[in-house]
């Protein structure tokens, strides 16, 4: 059985890895500032995680839409 729309499979394939790298970003940050006294993650890798992810969440599903309407047209 193949997919009828393999880009738009890997799109979603993406941005849910996206979103699991931006909710554990948010989930360190978080645990960062409640506990501030304990060895955490470095604070730049906790940013990079949390717009790294959202990056990766809008990104490829921007790029797929944009690839899309220039195809309609």
């Amino acid at each position: 059985m193949t997919p009828e729309n393999p880009e738009a499979l890997i799109t979603i394939i993406i941005a849910g890895v996206g979103y699991g790298i931006y909710i554990g970003g948010e989930a360190v940050e978080k645990r960062r500032l409640a506990k501030p006294d304990q060895y955490h993650l470095p604070q730049m890798i906790t940013f990079l995680a949390r717009y790294g992810g959202g990056a990766m969440m809008i990104l490829p599903v921007a790029l797929y839409v944009f690839s899309w309407a220039t195809s309609k047209f």
